[in-house]
C-alpha cells in the first residue's frame, strides 16, 4: 500500500493553510490602513472647524493687531472686517507659524473666499500656504459668511 496520497493530502492543508493567512494578514492590513487614514482626514477635518470657528469670531482682544493678538478673528457682528483681514493677511504673510500657534492647530492651512478682495492694490487669492503636490490629505471645510455686505463662502483647506 502506497501513502503518495496521504503526503499530498498534508500539503495541501499546509498550502491551503499559508494562502488563509496571507489572505487575513491582507485584510487586517488593509482594515488598519483604512482605520489610521480615517482617524487622520478626521484629525484635518477638526483643524478646519477650529480654524473656521476662530476666524468667524471677533478675535481676542476684540480690537486685536499684531503686537497684542492672543487669537485671530475678523468677524465684527457676523461679518468680516476688512481691517482684521488685513492684518490677518499681513501677520499669515511675515510668521505663518505664528498663526498655527494662535489657532491651536499643527495642520497648515489655506483660506479663500468666494468673494476675492483687495489688499494694498492687489487681487488676493488666499490666506496661508497653497498644498503642495506632496499633500496626500486634504480635508476643507466651508461656511458661509458676509463681506462687503455680500454674501461669501469661506473655504480652509488642511493639510499636514
Amino acid at each position: 500500500m502506497k501513502k503518495r496520497g496521504q503526503v499530498w493530502g498534508i500539503d495541501l492543508i499546509v498550502g491551503a493553510t499559508i494562502i488563509m493567512a496571507g489572505i487575513f494578514s491582507f485584510y487586517l492590513y488593509y482594515y488598519n490602513l483604512s482605520s489610521k487614514q480615517e482617524t487622520k482626514l478626521n484629525d484635518l477635518s477638526q483643524a478646519g472647524d477650529q480654524i473656521a470657528e476662530a476666524l468667524l469670531s471677533s478675535g481676542n482682544p476684540q480690537n486685536w493687531d499684531a503686537n497684542n493678538v492672543i487669537r485671530i478673528g475678523l468677524a465684527d457682528n457676523g461679518k468680516i472686517n476688512s481691517t482684521k483681514l488685513d492684518m490677518w493677511y499681513e501677520l499669515s504673510e511675515s510668521d505663518y507659524q505664528y498663526t498655527l500657534q494662535l489657532f491651536k492647530v499643527t495642520s497648515n492651512y489655506f483660506v479663500n473666499f468666494t468673494e476675492p478682495f483687495i489688499y494694498k492694490g492687489n487681487l488676493i487669492i488666499g490666506i496661508g500656504k497653497m498644498p503642495t503636490a506632496e499633500a496626500s490629505d486634504v480635508a476643507k471645510t466651508s461656511r458661509f459668511t458676509v463681506y462687503n455686505n455680500k454674501p461669501t463662502t469661506m473655504r480652509i483647506l488642511t493639510w499636514e
